[in-house]
């Protein structure tokens, strides 16, 4: 109980649920100070959606040895809370589809209703479902970025990775087939940035209001860099997103740039133009060390 009223008295001044969530017991207090953080999401959420995680999570239940795995039940359990996972961030998706209907019912100016309903079409697919276009993968991230950030604290950074890599396959094939154009994925990109700009957080408190203040909650885009199989990263892509850090230059999504003697010289002088500009940022990373760093330490590039 003691816990629970100075969990009310250190969000004083702050929304009423998020007060009622602290007095709750929601947010311990753990998560209050940090949550898991400086953590990369990779790209399974661009080939599978929370469905085929469902059905992943269910085999794996379905495979526990109950014989011989003292860890069985434990397995079970954190299985359990994946598949609930899933199914909220479904659920949440569905709402915001229901939500942009409901408006777009309402709506009066032709454009703005037509962009309500793809924006309730785009809900109500993904991230139940993988996406199948730039906008449903952006729309599939940002509803996973959400989910972990709204229950955690994000001080420590939660970050889609290399962004230019994973969006790359959903620009190239959207410009191939009409449904994208380059004008059309600039601005859901700005949109996107604006996004993360006005991120919602659990309110800080604690150790967390007393060192971080209103700074930054860190999300960074990974820009460049190296494949797989160890050639250039760097795309199409990887300069729209460049002309946007420069455009718009907010304090959040932050970026860094990783160079290679792989990385072509046109976006080595890109980099360098956005930089010169005295924003801060991108910070620019050697890829080539980050990898050799991770041979080192027995990692295998494949």
């Amino acid at each position: 109980m003691a816990r629970a009223v100075d969990a009310r008295q250190a969000v004083r001044g702050v929304a009423p649920g998020l007060k009622d969530a602290y007095a709750a017991g929601l947010f311990t207090e753990f998560m209050e100070q940090r949550a898991p953080g400086h953590t990369v999401l990779d790209d399974k959420i661009y080939r599978k959606g929370m469905l085929d995680f469902k059905r992943d999570i269910a085999a794996a239940m379905a495979q526990l040895d109950w014989l011989n795995d003292p860890l069985a039940l434990d397995r079970r359990e954190a299985l359990k809370s994946f598949d609930i996972a899933c199914d909220a961030l479904i659920v949440f998706a569905e709402r915001h589809a229901a939500r942009a209907r409901e408006l777009a019912a309402q709506e009066t100016h032709p454009q703005r209703r037509a962009e309500l309903e793809k924006i309730a079409e785009v809900c109500g697919r993904v991230p139940a479902h993988a996406p199948r276009d730039f906008h449903e993968a952006l729309q599939s991230y940002w509803f996973c970025h959400l989910a972990v950030i709204t229950e955690l604290n994000g001080w420590d950074s939660f970050n889609p990775g290399h962004l230019d890599q994973h969006l790359w396959p959903f620009y190239r094939r959207g410009l191939a087939n009409g449904t994208l154009t380059q004008e059309s994925a600039r601005e859901l990109l700005e949109c996107f940035f604006i996004k993360f700009n006005n991120h919602p957080a659990p309110s800080k408190v604690g150790v967390t209001a007393a060192e971080s203040g209103t700074y930054t909650d860190f999300a960074n885009i990974n820009l460049g860099g190296l494949l797989r199989d160890g050639s250039d990263g760097s795309n199409e892509l990887s300069h729209v997103l460049l002309d946007i850090v420069e455009e718009m230059h907010l304090l959040q999504p932050s970026t860094n740039i990783q160079l290679s003697r792989k990385s072509p010289d046109v976006f080595l002088k890109h980099t360098l133009r956005v930089v010169s500009q005295g924003y801060g940022f991108p910070s620019i990373f050697n890829a080539d060390a980050v990898v050799q760093e991770q041979l080192r330490q027995g990692k295998n590039p494949r």
